[in-house]
């Protein structure tokens, strides 16, 4: 008995169209995830604004890596001495807050890896200030509170990553008369990584 010719052609057809429909719907998808990963994923870029305008006083991370030359430049009154780690410190008053900068020795020179906004506030609750940062940063990395002590009626920390390497840790200590210490430390990441062992005696505690 004889077997019928094979039908050729149809097939094919259909194989390669089927080929080029997965094809294209692979590119759209590819493109689709691209757009979602730049608007949602990606980092801040280098060029963001690191100090936002706002009631609270300013984090000038814009100092960070900079050298105490460039930092007295802006701020002539500022007051530096070196512990005996080889680690810098200066000290400012400005705008009513204590303003302290620290630099460690990177390559020939010094370099600010962490600097600290210090002020007193009043009439703000926990809450106030959690939902102010929040608009300004974003969702915080870490959160904790531990209660009324001898010290304080409450205290608070909160941290945020504010652009690439940089990090920002608030730390809110309420107070008496209705009054709230507000401590702002930002911090060059690489730095104070590269440099632990001689800088931690300066990192930041609550």
């Amino acid at each position: 008995m004889a077997r019928p010719f094979p039908i050729k052609g149809k097939s094919t057809g259909n194989s390669k169209q089927l080929v080029r429909i997965v094809f294209f719907m692979s590119v759209i998808t590819l493109v689709i995830c691209g757009f979602i990963y730049t608007i949602l994923l990606k980092e801040q870029p280098d060029d963001a604004p690191l100090t936002p305008k706002t009631k609270y006083l300013p984090i000038y991370a814009e100092d960070l890596g900079k050298t105490p030359k460039d930092i007295q430049a802006r701020y002539p009154d500022l007051f530096l001495r070196t512990n005996r780690f080889g680690v810098m410190t200066g000290k400012q008053v400005i705008n009513d807050a204590q303003y302290t900068i620290w630099f460690v020795k990177e390559d020939a020179d010094y370099k600010a890896f962490r600097l600290q906004t210090k002020k007193i506030y009043s009439h703000l609750d926990e809450q106030e200030i959690a939902n102010d940062f929040a608009k300004l940063y974003s969702r915080p990395v870490d959160s904790s509170c531990t209660g009324k002590s001898a010290y304080a009626q409450n205290k608070c920390h909160y941290k945020w990553w504010v652009r690439q390497n940089v990090t920002l840790d608030l730390y809110s200590r309420f107070m008496e008369n209705d009054r709230v210490e507000i401590r702002a430390i930002t911090s060059d990441s690489y730095l104070v990584s590269k440099h632990y062992q001689q800088v931690k005696s300066v990192l930041p505690t609550q």
